[in-house]
């Protein structure tokens, strides 16, 4: 299969998905600051 040994492949997929997850992390825990943010602005203008 393109000349890749299916080991190799199947490193690649598990890295590049142990990747996505460590990326999803990180913008998750900016997100949710964001609205922890917009809550706390919200509370003050009212």
């Amino acid at each position: 299969m393109f000349g890749i040994d299916g080991t190799i492949l199947a490193f690649i997929v598990l890295a590049g998905f142990s990747a996505g997850a460590v990326a999803y992390a990180f913008l998750f825990n900016r997100i949710s600051t964001e609205k922890q943010v917009g809550r706390r602005l919200e509370t003050i203008k009212t």
